[in-house]
């Protein structure tokens, strides 16, 4: 699953590279325009690197699929005009060089990554799920939304090998 998401990761990096600078301020999904597209679609590298430094106490998700189930802004409670204010700062968060930025958070997970196995990790609402088991629901978002950047900007979303949504 590692080297799945790796590739996701990639390909997600790479389409970034094909953003025309002038096109980060344009409309990207809904209220985002795209740089916070990018930036709520980089929390998925993100999230990764965090919840590595913690350790839950029960395995509480067992599937990805149950993951989407459990972890969804209304069974959490999370208002979802928070979650759109997250990809707004993440997208802040990526600076004056996007793809860079972009190019050092999958540097950094990728890195991270060849340190574990497959942890016991707390995901958002304090749940805990296997690394392995949550590593699908990133590649599935980092190719879902990468499919919804390369539509903004006109550009063709071009996923590696093994990345599909339903990877």
């Amino acid at each position: 699953m590692t080297a799945t998401f790796g590739s996701a990761a990639t390909s997600f990096a790479a389409l970034v590279h094909e953003i025309p600078a002038g096109a980060w301020g344009e409309p990207g999904l809904g209220e985002w325009d795209v740089r916070s597209l990018v930036g709520h679609t980089s929390r998925s590298l993100t999230t990764v690197r965090s919840y590595l430094r913690t350790t839950a106490e029960r395995v509480d998700i067992t599937t990805p699929e149950e993951y989407y189930v459990r972890v969804t802004p209304s069974a959490l409670g999370i208002d979802p005009a928070d979650v759109a204010e997250r990809g707004r700062q993440a997208g802040r968060e990526l600076g004056d060089d996007p793809t860079a930025a972009v190019d050092a958070l999958v540097s950094g997970v990728m890195s991270e990554l060849t340190t574990v196995d497959n942890p016991l990790i707390e995901v958002i609402g304090g749940l805990g799920i296997r690394l392995h088991t949550y590593l699908p629901t990133r590649v599935f978002e980092l190719a879902v939304h990468g499919m919804d950047i390369a539509r903004a900007v006109r550009v063709a979303a071009v996923l590696l090998r093994g990345v599909t949504p339903q990877s």
